[in-house]
């Protein structure tokens, strides 16, 4: 690997671990923190078969609970597997495009996701970072084994185990087989006989998902309540949440939902225009391309019309952070497009330079907003004087809040111990039903306390006639305010904590 990719690499590196150490826990990650740091595997794997609070398959929980286990139970110990699995990811990018195409094509295409939206989930603890490490070593290791016919072994070795804990860390990796399968039905037709080793080690590929089959079933009371309405517009989202990521294309969504058809035509032309130039100077090319190679590609890149299909006809529940893999095959074309372009020396350097001056510039903007979201939110922890007060006449109550995310973030960084240890989360299946019509939280939160949360309580435990109870209230959102008031309780207002209203409340 030649320096400019180490240093592309290094960068990466640096900038994910630095915006993973400014960037707060969010709802998700709480609880994949809280639930993978019980004493053993043997009782998480139980608990997911039983009353599961986190909707992925095993993978990733059990590769966050040996980190928790080597750092401590903490932020870094559960991104770490997705850092891990998003640099590998880039690695096996360089050295797929590498076999194809120059070095700087390679490098290009291992610095290239970087710059995209899709970066944003090497910083979380939830399993798309590692998903997209074990995607691209699933590439990389069908490459390798379709370019050899000898000492393959190790290969296809890795081959069978990138799969089998691919679909075992994400329950889309399993559209993985789509590209894979299609690319090797080409090399059978071309070589007009069956490699039966390759065969073998996808199909070892393929039965990890009898190990997902229970994990799934548990999660189907969860199911119903996610699932969405799936149509066409799926697809250019996903591609938009590419190139942008969560929070970015959150705060645009509103501008670009109705640029979605002018964006998808723009990105088509330039699309063709650079497949137009490739095709032009491909004679000339010292270029390596396999047709089975380029197939594996570009239905790598098509994930979200897969992702759209599959949901459409069969899930019915879709994000579009399920389908990321597709940035491997977008990056790996790209890459191959414009190796022409990088033929030139000084085109090259340009290109690269550039490349890395606005991965670098992107990346501080990441890390400044990562610091000032972290500001804002530890500001908000912050009792006033006068809620502190009033809050002092209620010693030891516990403060009741329905959001699962709220609790989390209030129960975890609070600066006062003393709000830490009297957040607690109440749920009642028959208040969402009634008031929001999806009792996925209180499924999930009477889940919770099989892991061990003391502080997770039924709400009809604490409306009873005559009690005086702390309530943290969002009056645009929860539906405690509505249950609060159908109970015909007195409401004293207390002050202001974390944007909500801390409220005492009396039941007659």
């Amino acid at each position: 690997m030649p320096l400019s990719a180490i240093a592309f690499l290094i960068l990466s590196a640096t900038i994910t671990l630095i915006r993973s150490h400014y960037q707060l826990l969010w709802a998700d990650e709480f609880g994949v923190l809280d639930t993978v740091s019980i004493s053993s595997v043997a009782r998480y794997i139980h608990l997911q078969l039983t009353t599961p609070v986190v909707p992925d398959p095993l993978v990733y929980s059990i590769s966050a609970h040996a980190s928790i286990g080597l750092f401590g139970a903490g932020a870094f110990a559960i991104r770490l597997p997705s850092i891990c699995g998003y640099l590998l990811m880039q690695v096996c990018l360089y050295y797929f495009v590498r076999r194809i195409a120059s070095e700087d094509a390679a490098t290009f295409a291992l610095a290239f996701p970087a710059l995209m939206g899709v970066s944003s989930y090497a910083v979380q603890g939830r399993p798309y970072g590692l998903l997209l490490g074990l995607c691209a070593l699933a590439m990389l290791s069908w490459q390798t084994v379709t370019r050899s016919d000898s000492r393959r072994t190790i290969a296809l070795v890795v081959l069978s185990l990138s799969l089998i804990l691919a679909v075992n860390t994400q329950y889309y990796g399993v559209l993985l087989f789509i590209p894979l399968c299609a690319a090797e039905s080409i090399r059978i037709l071309e070589r007009r006989r069956v490699d039966v080793p390759v065969l073998l080690s996808i199909g070892a590929g393929m039965a990890g998902i009898l190990i997902l089959l229970p994990f799934a079933r548990a999660l189907s009371p969860l199911r119903v309540h996610l699932m969405n309405e799936i149509n066409y517009h799926f697809i250019t989202h996903s591609y938009l949440w590419l190139m942008m990521g969560n929070a970015d294309l959150g705060v645009l969504v509103q501008y670009i939902m109705p640029m979605q058809h002018i964006l998808g035509f723009v990105a088509a032309v330039l699309l063709v225009v650079l497949i137009w130039g490739y095709w032009r100077k491909r004679p000339s090319l010292a270029i390596v391309l396999p047709r089975a190679e380029a197939v594996f590609l570009v239905l790598l890149a098509a994930l979200p019309v897969f992702g759209c299909l599959l949901a459409y006809f069969v899930t019915k529940l879709i994000e579009g952070r399920y389908i990321l893999p597709a940035i491997i095959g977008i990056a790996a074309l790209l890459a191959v497009l414009i190796a022409p372009l990088l033929q030139n020396k000084t085109i090259g350097r340009i290109v690269l330079v550039s490349l890395f001056v606005a991965i670098a510039v992107t990346g501080v903007v990441h890390i400044r907003t990562a610091i000032e979201q972290t500001r804002g939110t530890m500001a908000s922890l912050v009792l006033t004087p006068e809620t502190q007060r009033n809050l002092a006449m209620f010693p030891g109550h516990p403060i009741y809040v329905e959001n699962p995310g709220v609790f989390q973030v209030a129960g975890h960084y609070s600066p006062n111990p003393d709000i830490r240890s009297r957040i607690t989360l109440i749920y009642s299946q028959d208040e969402e039903m009634l008031h929001q019509h999806s009792d996925f939280v209180s499924i999930t939160s009477a889940n919770m306390r099989g892991y061990g949360f003391q502080n997770v309580v039924p709400y009809e435990s604490v409306s009873r006639s005559g009690t005086d109870h702390l309530f943290l209230l969002y009056h645009n959102w929860d539906w405690t305010d509505q249950a609060l008031e159908d109970s015909h309780a007195h409401i004293t207002r207390l002050g202001l904590v974390f944007g909500g209203e801390l409220v005492s409340a009396r039941f007659p």
